[in-house]
């Protein structure tokens, strides 16, 4: 028998109470610096998921139900919700093409996103889906907008390239335009 001051580590950290000869897990409460113990933190999260294009008739339900499983969680969507279909790369459940949709949500629990995680997955009308961190992520675009800021970019480009080889012919023949100046004078005064 352990005497009262030895203890045991268990699995996963967890402490040996001599006691009541059993394993307690080990809770610690953090602080976080100038919000206390109480303050949650609300992160932003994007969620990307993949439906079966033969659903199509049905997609707009499906797209309902994710949402429904997100705020029943206390999720809170942005505006923003990308959704477009294309040609999967290989087949999955025997389907060729799907729809990607993508929107961002907010959450402030962070124990409520293993269960969105796990009711999504449970969920047969989505195929695949993935949940990441969207602060780090570029703003949600449909493809129309994507097109068309590749475009503009492609313009700029093209425009910054013009600007460089405009100056550079000018610089060129200011020179050429001394050396033509001062030839004609010595012709005129025959130097």
């Amino acid at each position: 028998m352990l005497e009262h001051s030895e203890s045991r580590r268990g699995f996963l950290g967890d402490v040996f109470n001599p006691i009541t000869q059993n394993l307690k897990p080990r809770t610690q409460k953090r602080k976080v610096a100038g919000y206390g113990l109480q303050a949650a933190r609300i992160m932003r999260y994007e969620l990307f998921y993949l439906v079966a294009g033969s659903k199509e008739s049905g997609l707009s339900k499906i797209k309902e139900e994710v949402k429904k499983i997100v705020t029943e969680e206390g999720g809170a969507f942005e505006e923003k919700e990308t959704t477009e279909k294309r040609r999967l790369a290989y087949k999955i459940k025997h389907e060729a093409f799907g729809f990607y949709s993508a929107l961002r949500f907010n959450l402030e629990d962070k124990d409520r996103f293993r269960a969105i995680n796990k009711r999504i997955n449970l969920y047969p009308e989505v195929l695949r889906f993935i949940i990441s961190r969207a602060d780090e992520l570029p703003e949600l675009k449909s493809r129309e907008e994507r097109i068309a800021a590749s475009e503009q970019a492609v313009r700029k480009e093209r425009q910054a390239e013009i600007k460089k080889i405009v100056p550079e012919t000018k610089k060129e023949s200011k020179p050429a335009m001394k050396e033509d100046i001062d030839k004609k004078l010595e012709e005129i005064l025959n130097i």
